[in-house]
């Protein structure tokens, strides 16, 4: 190693042209990085959607989602699958298994689209063949430009903006939601057609043939060719009512216009979009996979700027992608600017000016190397890349400190400047090795953490790797190289810090000498700090103090209509529009749906609404999210409409991965009455425990049906058939599209149905007119019995088999998931009529602590196994690691004292903290024990402690310094990577006072086992 640096030494151009090609393409590749606020991530879910119209919530379950789930349930890789099955919509969700990697996903992806492929008995009705969608973090929009007027000045503007704005760089699609297309309805008269002696399924056939286009072949001659073609199409919607339905025997036809007008509607969606309190619709923005969030949404932004809106329009951009991304890039990079200018301060005070200057080269150095290495490999700029960068930039000094501290030691000695240079490195490169590759080691796990989560976090340690072994060869090869060219080969060491070595090495004396004392009040505090992590400190991987808005969902009685549903929410808007506006960005709201997507296209459900309120970022706020839901919903259950809904719910949009509810309980039987009794005894159970509330289940009692029941003899006598009757009646009351009119620029369908009159009669239903394959009319009142009943407006599966979901919301001050999840498992623990199956946040919780569990034992063993190898010993490991559980205290304290509670980032500082504080351990013993002919002595021991106080302080201080602005948001705060940054910050505090004392007490008692 010594001949290796001095050649670098003596050859100074070679290392500052390396300097030149880092900084170089290091910038080039941080101004080309995509700038996202979470790394793209495939969430592991396939959807598979069909859209049956007019068919009931039963009829969809039997001949959709029950083929579907016989199709996939037996691929390879499923982790499990739920479905709904709504009128007119079935959905399925496939949850891969949660480590199958990237090539198993699209293979399990491909084969389910496939077998979706191949059922041959889906009903013929379904719009189009079964979507299958694979969803990842880029399916989910970027901007919801939230429009508010009236659909006649919407319908043409929206659909052209949606065309336009999907053609601009970086946009994948733009999603319109509440706005149908326009349909032409022919609307038809019964009392008329059967005057005319025609029903629905002569006229659908008879605008069938007549709107036809094609080409008859080509005709040949000697001197030409030319080409037969017939196009009969509609060339606008009036013309069809000049088709002629059918001949009357006087020899004059009978037109379309003769029993039926003409109206203009929008497609029914059975939804409707109100955005910041009035009627209107959206487009949600999804970005390309591989576009800069900040660059799509700033050409989104200038497009729109030069864009007239139509009178009586309003336009609000909510949920903005590239705010939450500024903010996040701009704060974490305004605290990461703050810790490196304290890191140099602190250098500078300690060093002269020029090793100080050349200590702290080896940030911004580390950082660009591994920037490159992240571009290369086609990674984002996000926030968890940047929280990576923050929690190494103190540690990137550190071995670059000791080196700098032993060749000023040298220097101190009078070596010349290359000599010390030299030697520096290669008396200390195996402990700077070691000390880092423990630090690589302890993170290392975490790449591979497992989970959802651990698909959001792994970059961290990542970063935290690469960063370290790019900062390994600069402290090496370019460092010794810099200082062994400052002016002046001999230097004194600071007086402050000869004082502050005297004064150390008088207290380890003291602390040696009373070694039993010194042990046990370790120990006292040490089981303290247990007590109070069992019994005060709350378990949360993802706290919720940076959600910027939160979700009402609202129910009213079975059978209300859309528009009864629609003046709820609008006494709720009022409450919403309450909130200040330096609180509020916006809210938009989906009636019709209970579903918590944003890009839900269809409504099935009318008696149910979504309000979606989005807040202005955190940091700009006096309260949090959940403070102002509450206020919120305190208000609204103190309306008099209160009185009016069977349900009314609310919670904070999630910031972070999805973990699904506070806690859910799967009651999973295919019996209805079992069911439901089992559902209501959990729900009574769950309102009687303190901390829970908001107690409900999904089961949604759908409006009254109409059943009929046909006398198939009867029927048969008459010579029609069974669709017959079903086509008739589709044609009567939801409609069907009988054929389109097609131009350049749009597509218009044509729906068949009675006209409004006749709907909403229930006895037109029996008079309806129908004819035989004789021409005959039939009516249908002796063929059919009308039965009305009750029904289910949504039917669920869990893996194939029927449930409903009980869940609620927790005080997490009183209750928390894991103590809900323990006491429900208690509590029917002997339950064997129905199975019980539990979701939500409490198994998620367990699933990511006992991944940061395991994670935290390899990362022991593998410090252990480098420790082991460096020093060539199997004791010396023991008493390095020796350090770790009582580093621990100094996290565990100081998230109780700022009462936080112990999420997943800070069990990532605390697995992270172990290769840390070993770093120092292991130069201290390796100082004092690297001379093997050397006896072990207290007097050595503190000698040995002493030479390394200078470079433990120095690295521990540069590494807080480094934290600090972070852990207190001086350059603004992150929920996620400021409890991150405080629990490392204060866990290396009280680790360097264990380094400092604890670990040369422990060597003293060892010695006697060390020189043998």
């Amino acid at each position: 190693m010594k001949h290796i640096v001095r050649f670098f030494v003596e050859r100074p151009m070679w290392a500052n042209l390396f300097i030149f090609f880092v900084f170089g393409i290091g910038i080039l590749s941080v101004s080309k990085m995509r700038k996202e606020a979470f790394p793209e991530v495939n969430l592991g879910q396939i959807i598979i959607t069909s859209i049956y119209p007019g068919a009931s919530a039963a009829d969809v379950e039997i001949n959709v989602t029950v083929p579907i789930e016989d199709a996939i349930k037996e691929q390879e890789g499923i982790k499990e699958f739920t479905s709904y099955s709504r009128e007119g919509i079935s959905i399925v969700s496939i949850t891969a298994d949660e480590d199958l990697p990237a090539e198993s996903f699209q293979k399990l992806r491909r084969d389910i689209d496939n077998s979706i492929s191949n059922i041959s008995n889906l009903p013929k009705e379904l719009k189009g063949k079964p979507i299958v969608d694979e969803l990842t973090s880029s399916d989910l929009p970027i901007l919801e430009l939230a429009f508010s007027g009236p659909y006649e000045e919407l319908k043409d503007f929206v659909p052209e903006l949606q065309d336009e704005l999907t053609m601009l760089e970086g946009v994948s699609r733009v999603k319109s939601v509440g706005l149908g297309d326009e349909e032409v309805h022919i609307l038809v008269d019964p009392e008329k057609a059967k005057e005319k002696y025609v029903d629905f399924l002569m006229i659908s056939q008879a605008i069938r043939k007549r709107n036809l286009g094609g080409s008859g072949g080509t005709l040949k001659s000697f001197l030409s060719e030319k080409k037969i073609v017939s196009y009969e199409k509609y060339e606008k919607p009036e013309n069809i009512l000049d088709t002629i339905i059918r001949m009357s025997p006087d020899g004059y036809g009978v037109k379309l216009r003769e029993v039926a007008k003409l109206e203009y509607h929008p497609e029914d969606l059975k939804l409707k979009v109100r955005n910041n309190g009035s009627s209107g619709a959206s487009l949600l923005i999804i970005k390309k996979s591989n576009a800069d969030i900040v660059k799509t949404l700033d050409g989104v932004s200038e497009f729109l700027d030069k864009k007239n809106l139509p009178p009586n329009v309003s336009l609000k951009k909510l949920n903005d992608g590239s705010k939450l991304t500024r903010n996040r890039i701009g704060l974490v990079m305004g605290n990461s600017a703050i810790g490196f200018i304290l890191v140099v301060i602190v250098l500078f005070l300690t060093f002269d000016i020029q090793t100080a200057i050349w200590t702290a080269f080896g940030i911004p150095f580390s950082l660009l190397g591994g920037m490159i290495i992240l571009y290369m490999n086609g990674q984002s700029l996000n926030m968890f890349v940047l929280g990576g960068f923050i929690l190494v930039v103190g540690m990137l000094v550190d071995d670059a400190i000791v080196i700098s501290d032993t060749i000023k030691s040298l220097l101190e000695k009078g070596y010349d400047s290359v000599e010390a240079a030299s030697r520096a490195v290669e008396m200390v490169w195996a402990p700077v090795l070691a000390s880092s590759a423990t630090t690589m080691a302890a993170f290392s796990p975490l790449i591979s953490l497992g989970g959802l989560p651990g698909k959001f976090i792994w970059v961290i340690p990542l970063i935290v790797i690469l960063s370290l072994i790019v900062s390994l060869v600069e402290s090496y090869f370019i460092l010794p190289v810099h200082l062994a060219h400052v002016k002046g080969h001999r230097t004194q060491k600071k007086v402050f810090i000869e004082k502050l070595e005297n004064k150390y090495e008088s207290f380890l004396g003291i602390v040696l000498k009373h070694k039993p004392v010194f042990f046990f009040s370790v120990f006292i505090v040490f089981f303290i700090t247990i007590i109070i992590t069992k019994n005060f400190i709350k378990k949360d991987p993802f706290p919720q103090e940076g959600s910027e808005g939160f979700i009402i969902n609202v129910l009213l009685p079975k059978g209300s209509s859309l528009e009864k549903t629609e003046s709820i929410v609008k006494e709720i808007d009022s409450v919403i529009q309450k909130i200040p506006s330096e609180e509020l960005d916006g809210f938009s709201s989906r009636i019709g749906t209970n579903s918590e997507s944003v890009q839900t296209e269809m409504g099935s459900l009318p008696n149910t609404a979504v309000i979606f309120v989005y807040l202005h970022s955190f940091e700009n706020r006096k309260r949090t999210a959940e403070e102002i839901r509450k206020s919120i919903a305190l208000e609204i259950e103190n309306l008099p409409i209160s009185k009016e809904l069977t349900s009314f719910s609310s919670h904070i949009i999630r910031f972070g991965p999805p973990l699904g509810r506070p806690f859910e309980v799967r009651i999973i039987h295919n019996d209805s009455i079992k069911r439901k009794k089992k559902a209501e005894e959990i729900k009574e159970y769950l309102k009687s425990l303190e901390g829970v509330y908001d107690v409900d289940d999904d089961e949604i009692e759908g409006k009254d049906e109409l059943n009929l029941q046909i006398d198939h003899d009867l029927l048969a006598s008459t010579g029609l058939t069974v669709e017959d009757v079903l086509n008739t009646i589709g044609f009567s009351f939801e409609g069907r599209v009988v054929t389109d009119l097609v131009t350049v620029d749009k597509k218009i369908d044509f729906r068949m149905r009675l006209n409004e009159k006749s709907r909403a009669d229930l006895d037109f239903l029996r008079d309806i007119p129908i004819l035989n394959r004789m021409g005959q009319e039939i009516n249908l009142s002796p063929i059919i019995k009308i039965n009305e009943s009750g029904s289910t407006d949504e039917f669920k599966h869990y893996n194939g088999k029927r449930y409903m979901a009980v869940f609620g919301n927790l005080d997490k001050d009183k209750m928390t998931p894991e103590s809900i999840l323990n006491l429900l498992k208690e509590k029917y623990s002997s339950e064997r009529e129905v199975r019980l199956e539990y979701s939500g946040e409490p198994i998620e919780n367990k699933k990511i602590f006992s991944n940061l569990g395991i994670a935290a034992l390899f990362a022991i063993v593998s410090v252990y196994l480098i420790i082991a190898l460096i020093f060539n010993s199997y004791l010396k490991p023991v008493l390095v690691l020796s350090a770790i559980p009582l580093g621990l205290i100094g996290v565990m304290l100081s998230i109780f004292i700022h009462g936080m509670a112990l999420s997943m980032f800070v069990g990532i500082a605390l697995i992270g903290l172990m290769g840390v504080i070993v770093n120092n351990s292991i130069v201290m013993i390796y100082t004092s024990t690297d001379d093997p002919e050397q006896k072990i002595t207290d007097e050595v021991i503190i000698q040995g402690a002493k030479g390394r106080l200078r470079p433990i302080l120095l690295t521990t201080t540069t590494t807080i310094l480094g934290l600090f602005p972070t852990a207190y948001g001086i350059g603004g705060y992150d929920p996620v990577l400021s409890p991150m940054s405080l629990a490392l910050m204060y866990g290396l505090l009280f680790g360097t006072l264990v380094v400092l004392l604890f670990i040369p007490s422990v060597h003293s008692l060892m010695k006697g086992a060390l020189n043998k």
